[in-house]
């Protein structure tokens, strides 16, 4: 048996490999294989992009969410992977999509990190969607895909959002609703339509009562000073 000593070292590299060969023997005749080859890997070297949470659990009002995103590899190169979001009993929202809970991206070239060299966190932004609607528990994913200058990490290249129960006043007078309004070029006023509920059936005697209609989560633009309104 001929032992042979691996050194570790502190540096960054990729798989490796070195060969023994057999040769000249004497009085003995060599038999096949003479030749073997070894390779040196080493896992905590390989370059891997992952979530650190399995689950997150937020209330609608949240507003954003932002989820981080860890790299751990060698530190001089650049990696880049794609943040991208999967619907579970929650819904995504695009334009013209109404009754949604979050923001969707999808999983092309819009939604990739990058990161430079020596950066190590990025976070995922997820727009949360406060509507006014009577909401038990739900929940939607948040995956990484496609990375280039290194591989999906174990522990966990996707995670589990969860928006807990949220029980509005919405129902008795007047029918919630969530809806993304989506400005066209040369747009400057769009409109929606809030039903108001008559009491049927043993009416009660009410006082002035008052909502609030809200507009958030802006996606190329700002709000302004009347984001909020109140309905008498």
């Amino acid at each position: 048996m001929w032992k042979v000593r691996i050194i570790h070292d502190d540096e960054y590299e990729v798989s490796e490999t070195f060969q023994i060969i057999l040769s000249e023997p004497g009085m003995v005749a060599l038999e096949f294989p003479e030749m073997a080859t070894v390779e040196i890997v080493d896992p905590g070297d390989e370059s891997a992009v992952y979530i650190p949470e399995a689950e997150h659990k937020i209330e609608e009002d949240v507003g954003e969410l932002f989820i981080p995103v860890r790299w751990s590899g060698d530190p001089s190169q650049e990696l880049t992977v794609i943040c991208s979001m999967h619907q579970g009993s929650a819904t995504g929202a695009i334009p013209s999509i109404v009754a949604s809970d979050y923001v969707s991206l999808p999983a092309d070239h819009s939604s990739i990190l990058h990161f430079d060299r020596d950066e190590t966190e990025k976070t995922c932004q997820v727009l949360i969607i406060d509507d006014s609607f009577d909401e038990e528990e739900e929940s939607f994913h948040v995956s990484l895909s496609l990375p280039v200058g290194g591989q999906l990490g174990a522990k966990f290249p996707t995670t589990q959002v969860i928006i807990l129960a949220d029980h509005e006043d919405a129902g008795r007078d007047y029918i919630g609703i969530s809806q993304i309004l989506d400005f066209a070029p040369g747009m400057n006023m769009q409109m929606f339509r809030v039903m108001i509920l008559e009491d049927q059936g043993h009416p009660t005697v009410e006082g002035p009562e008052r909502f609030e209609l809200l507009v958030q989560v802006p996606r190329g633009a700002v709000l302004g000073e009347s984001s909020r309104m109140t309905g008498p």
